[in-house]
C-alpha cells in the first residue's frame, strides 16, 4: 500500500484491507451479565475454571451451530468426561440449541472443496443456490470429529428452538433461565423456560466492527452508496429500524442512512440490513463498489466472488485480487 506519515499515531494510506472477525455477537437483554454466562470469546478464559463449577445434574446450554458453537460444545464434553459426569443417573445435560436438529459436518470430497478453493466455479452459481451453498456447507457446520464425538454422548442433546431474550432482565447471580421458543415456519408453537446452570452463546462475530473505528462523518459516508437502492431494499430497512427502536415516525429516506450510522448501526436488525447490502456490493478485487478510497472487505466477499475469501480457503488468490487493484489491467 502507498503510505505516508502524518504523525506518530497515524499513517496515512490509499487503501484499506480489513479482516479479522471482530467481537462476539450478543443477544439482547438488560442489566449486567451473569458470571455463569459466556460468549464465542470469553468462554476459552474461564475453561480452566470450569471444571470445579460443573455439578452432577447441572444443564448447560450451548447456543448456535457453526464451528465456535461446535469447539466449545467439544470442550465442554471433555471436562464433563473428565469428571465421569457424562454418563448415569447423575449425568449433566449439554443442550445445542439451534434451529436445525443437528451439527452437520462438511464433506471432504472434492465437489464440496471446490465451492471454496475455485471461485469461478461459484459465481456460475444464481444468487440462490450460492445462498444455500453458504448455509450449509460453510455457516453451521463443523468438523467430523466434534460432530461423532458429540453425537456418541450419552449427556448431549439437540434443542430445535430459537431464544427469545430480547427484552429479559438477565439475572445477576444463580442459574440462567431462558425462554425457548418453538417454532414451524411463520406459526409459534411453544415457548418453554429452560433453567440453565451455565449458557455459552457462541452465535458467531460481528462483520460490521470495523464500522466503530470510522469516525461519524467517513460511516456515513461510507453507508450512504447502500442507501442508494431499489425502495423495496429500503422499504424493509425502515421496517426493522422502527421496529428495533419502537419508533412511531423515521426520518425521510434522504437522512435515513445518516440516521442509522451515527447512531443505530450496531442494533441487531439493522446490522443484518446492512451486511445484507455488503455482501452484494464487493467487487472482484475485494473492495467496496462506491466507496473511494478503495476498502477491501474479504470478510463479507463470500455470497458474490466465493466462500473461500471470508474463511481463507483462498488465501493466496485473495491477496492476488487485493493487489490486482493496483494493475491497470481488469481482473
Amino acid at each position: 500500500m502507498e503510505t505516508g506519515a502524518c504523525d506518530k499515531d497515524s499513517i496515512l494510506g490509499s487503501r484499506l484491507v480489513i479482516t479479522g472477525n471482530g467481537g462476539p455477537k450478543r443477544l439482547g437483554g438488560r442489566n449486567s451479565p451473569n458470571t455463569r454466562m459466556a460468549d464465542g470469546r470469553d468462554f476459552w478464559e474461564g475453561l480452566p475454571n470450569l471444571s470445579r463449577k460443573l455439578q452432577p445434574r447441572n444443564v448447560i446450554g450451548v447456543v448456535g451451530t457453526g464451528e465456535t458453537a461446535g469447539a466449545i460444545a467439544l470442550a465442554i464434553l471433555e471436562v464433563l468426561e473428565a469428571k465421569g459426569l457424562d454418563r448415569g443417573s447423575d449425568k449433566a445435560q449439554l443442550m445445542l440449541i439451534s434451529k436445525q436438529p443437528s451439527y452437520y459436518s462438511r464433506s471432504d470430497v472434492v465437489k464440496d472443496i471446490k465451492h471454496f478453493a475455485d471461485p469461478s466455479y461459484f459465481s456460475l452459481k444464481g444468487v440462490a443456490e450460492r445462498k444455500a451453498i453458504i448455509q450449509r456447507a460453510d455457516r453451521g457446520v463443523v468438523s467430523r470429529h466434534v460432530k461423532e464425538r458429540l453425537e456418541e454422548s450419552e449427556c448431549v442433546s439437540y434443542v430445535i428452538a430459537e431464544i427469545n431474550w430480547s427484552d429479559e432482565i438477565i439475572p445477576r447471580s444463580g442459574p440462567v433461565k431462558m425462554k425457548l421458543k418453538y417454532a414451524f415456519e411463520d406459526e409459534d408453537l411453544a415457548e418453554t423456560e429452560q433453567e440453565f446452570h451455565c449458557v455459552v452463546f457462541a452465535l458467531g462475530f460481528d462483520d460490521l466492527w470495523f464500522l466503530k473505528l470510522f469516525e461519524h462523518g467517513v460511516c456515513d459516508d461510507f453507508l450512504k452508496p447502500l442507501f442508494d437502492k431499489p425502495p423495496e431494499c429500503i422499504a424493509k430497512l425502515r421496517e426493522s429500524v422502527k421496529k428495533a427502536l419502537s419508533l412511531k415516525e423515521l426520518p425521510t429516506d434522504s437522512k435515513l442512512s445518516e440516521y442509522v450510522s451515527t447512531r443505530h448501526h450496531n442494533v441487531a436488525a439493522i446490522n443484518s440490513w446492512i451486511t445484507q447490502r455488503f455482501q452484494c456490493e464487493i467487487l472482484p478485487d475485494l473492495w467496496v463498489d462506491g466507496f473511494s478510497p478503495k476498502l477491501f472487505l474479504p470478510r463479507l466477499a463470500g455470497l458474490q466472488q466465493g466462500p473461500g475469501f471470508p474463511n481463507l480457503h483462498c488465501l493466496g488468490l485473495l491477496s492476488d485480487r487485493i493487489w490486482a487493484s493496483y494493475l491497470p489491467t481488469e481482473i
